[in-house]
């Protein structure tokens, strides 16, 4: 009997000292989990305030080497497109009210390219056209000037050198007259270009005819992709949407 109560002493010891155990390491995976929920939220906060500044056009964000830091979403131009809707909406409201109501047509922005962001280097025959208009126009002018100069030089170069290989072939000829041989034969004419765009393309099949082309069963779901697309950009929040002018 002394034997089987120390035994059952021991036990409950036991017993208690796992529960012990097993409590602090609960409480030790708890506060484990509260601190990474807090440094996940702190995380969020962080990324969300930085987000709406950039979103603001506040805080503009550089490399060490001065260029702007390029996002997935184009922050500039969002932020653009909210100031146009903003002025548009102001000038709306100081305008006439009674034509307030009719939507008025703006005029076409005209967008260049800069070459001075783009980061890709061109050969030596890309060509940086200016920002205005007015100059811009000028250097095209120029470029299709000195385009049809070049076909021009082209041309006349290629004249020359036929009429100095002709003035050697009958030079040729006539050194192989006086020899009594025959004379060399005529250079094959050249074949005249092709214009591409005079080849017929080939008829299309009306829409109905192809839409009752067998489905094979490996191709069951495909046409559900663009939907599923579609769908996507349907529930995506604006905020997160890039700039109405990626479509046009």
């Amino acid at each position: 009997l002394a034997v089987k109560k120390e035994e059952k002493v021991s036990l409950k010891k036991e017993a208690q000292e796992r529960r012990k155990r097993i409590s602090e390491h609960e409480a030790a995976l708890q506060k484990e989990e509260e601190e990474r929920l807090a440094l996940v939220a702190k995380k969020l906060k962080e990324k969300t305030e930085l987000y709406d500044k950039l979103s603001d056009g506040s805080l503009v964000l550089k490399n060490s080497d001065g260029l702007d830091v390029e996002f997935l979403v184009d922050f500039n131009a969002k932020v653009k497109e909210r100031q146009e809707n903003q002025l548009s909406k102001v000038n709306c409201i100081d305008g006439n009210p009674s034509t307030s109501s009719t939507p008025t047509e703006r005029a076409p922005v005209i967008e260049h390219y800069v070459p001075d962001e783009e980061r890709r280097e061109y050969g030596v025959s890309h060509m940086k056209f200016a920002s205005e208009e007015e100059k811009r126009q000028e250097q095209i002018k120029s470029l299709y000037d000195m385009s049809a100069e070049t076909e021009k030089m082209r041309a006349k170069n290629k004249a020359e050198a036929e009429k100095k290989a002709r003035a050697r072939r009958e030079k040729l000829n006539a050194l192989r007259r006086r020899k009594g041989l025959t004379p060399s034969p005529e250079p094959e004419p050249e074949l005249p270009e092709i214009d591409v765009s005079e080849i017929p393309l080939p008829i299309e099949k009306p829409l109905q005819l192809r839409e009752q082309k067998p489905e094979r069963e490996w191709d069951r779901g495909k046409g559900r992709y663009n939907t599923w697309i579609q769908k996507q950009r349907d529930e995506r929040d604006e905020e997160f949407a890039p700039p109405s002018f990626y479509y046009q």
